[in-house]
């Protein structure tokens, strides 16, 4: 079963330090990349607690490339083994199909990363936090420091102050959309034992199941090597926060008459997100939001399946189904219900002063932990493409190549921009808008401490 004490705390628990940023790194010499793995991992916490050196924390994950320069002079640990046995997926640094990720026009992968390097550069990535911003700017200069006597180098971003992705977590959960975020959170069990109902298996490495079978799936010294690990993928998305407020009132004389009055606005933004700003679900309160916020996660969406509380393209039934009845062959992939995500990230940039463009770049680094590549992180990025999650799309009002109302790019080929609430006497229907661009994408593994000791030391 897992040991706490092999894993990284970030996986396990939310950070309580909200100042943050993440740096990524290209190697030199393989030993001074091992020598600073091993400084990072003297202010690396483990999940079961222990102190760390400093007033930071530093949680280091890697690409495949990364692994592949640390790895090679190990025992058992034969790069081109690794390489069949990890997901293919996670060994390639780019997606083959990126169009249909939404990795297309603004957010395709050859922009990303402001043009400056490509995804295939980057050797390890160093998630930095910190309880305020001069900690964290003190820390942030010391890892570079070492980074610099190491030889190993800093991928830098000229959008940034100081060049790396960095924010801040809002101490009241409100993102720039105006939405309050991080109440759904999967209760993992991660002893094992069914004290919750989300098995581990969705996020840690190294325990393939019949129902589970993560690779590696045979036993070895590259499964060794991933247990008590997880994926992260690590998304840079640009929020166009004065573009969605504009859709907003543009769109409130489609819905007169049918929204109630005066809240108009308020009641198309729910129905892109399928929660109230204020985080209250639309499937309890259809027509208006409760005076105090409803954060109580337990809903579904059995009871709604035409979408008309709930839109069937709103932004959460589409990235956490719930109980909505998935395909066929969904729920054959996956027997144990929808893929399941730990969330990790911040936000960047300032809020909007007001309702005209002021160019300032603003959104979100989100870190999002799996078992599963392919089949979680990636699962979810397509259905927010091209709405295919369940056979009603394919039934007028609807289509399958409707997308996420809040994170759909509608320049993907065929994309159907219109966002449907069904109603008595015929549908409304609205036109989406571009209100994210994807501005960078990588994959990692946020390896257990021992076998990143083991890179760290070369033994």
């Amino acid at each position: 079963m897992p040991d706490l004490a092999r894993i990284q705390s970030i996986v396990v628990a939310r950070p309580p330090e909200r100042s943050a940023a993440i740096l990524v790194l290209r190697f030199g010499a393989v030993e001074g990349a091992r020598t600073l793995l091993g400084w990072i991992l003297d202010r690396t916490p483990a999940a079961s607690g222990g102190a760390v050196r400093g007033a930071a924390v530093m949680h280091p994950s890697l690409t495949w490339s990364g692994i592949a320069q640390l790895a090679r002079d190990l025992d058992g640990l034969d790069p081109a083994t690794g390489a069949e046995a990890l997901e293919p997926w996670f060994v390639a640094p780019l997606p083959t199909h990126p169009v249909e990720l939404g990795f297309v026009g603004e957010s395709a992968p050859d922009l990303w990363w402001e043009g400056r390097w490509s995804s295939a550069d980057a050797d390890m990535t160093v998630h930095v936090l910190a309880a305020d911003d001069d900690a964290l700017d003190l820390a942030v200069a010391a890892l570079r420091a070492e980074a610099e006597r190491n030889g190993v180098a800093e991928l830098s971003l000229a959008g940034f102050a100081g060049g790396a992705l960095r924010g801040r977590v809002p101490s009241d959960g409100v993102l720039h959309f105006g939405y309050r975020d991080g109440i759904t959170r999967p209760a993992i069990d991660w002893a094992g034992e069914g004290s919750a109902p989300v098995d581990f298996r969705e996020i840690l490495l190294g325990y393939p199941s019949e129902d589970y079978p993560i690779s590696p799936v045979a036993p070895g010294p590259w499964q060794d090597f991933v247990r008590d690990g997880t994926i992260g993928c690590i998304l840079w998305i640009e929020q166009h926060v004065h573009a969605f407020e504009q859709f907003l009132d543009d769109t409130v004389a489609a819905v007169r008459g049918v929204a109630p009055e005066g809240l108009e606005r308020e009641w198309i933004a729910s129905r892109i997100l399928g929660r109230w700003r204020n985080g209250s679900p639309v499937t309890r309160w259809p027509d208006e939001p409760p005076a105090a916020a409803d954060t109580d996660d337990a809903f579904g969406f059995a009871d709604d399946p035409d979408g008309a509380r709930c839109p069937l393209a709103a932004h959460i039934r589409l990235v956490n189904p719930r109980d909505d009845r998935l395909t066929p062959p969904l729920r054959a992939k996956f027997p144990k219900g929808p893929p399941r995500l730990i969330r990790r990230g911040f936000a960047y940039g300032p809020p909007i002063a007001g309702p005209a463009p002021d160019g300032v770049p603003r959104g979100l680094v989100g870190v999002f932990f799996g078992a599963r590549l392919n089949e979680q992180h990636r699962s979810v990025l397509r259905w927010m493409q091209a709405t295919t999650i369940n056979d009603r799309f394919g039934r007028a009002p609807y289509s399958g190549t409707m997308q996420d109302g809040l994170c759909g790019v509608r320049g993907k080929p065929g994309a159907d921009p219109r966002h449907v609430l069904p109603r008595e006497g015929g549908a409304v229907e609205m036109r989406l808008r571009d209100f994210i661009t994807f501005r960078g994408a990588l994959h990692v593994l946020t390896a257990s401490l021992p076998s990143l000791e083991r890179l760290a030391t070369g033994r």
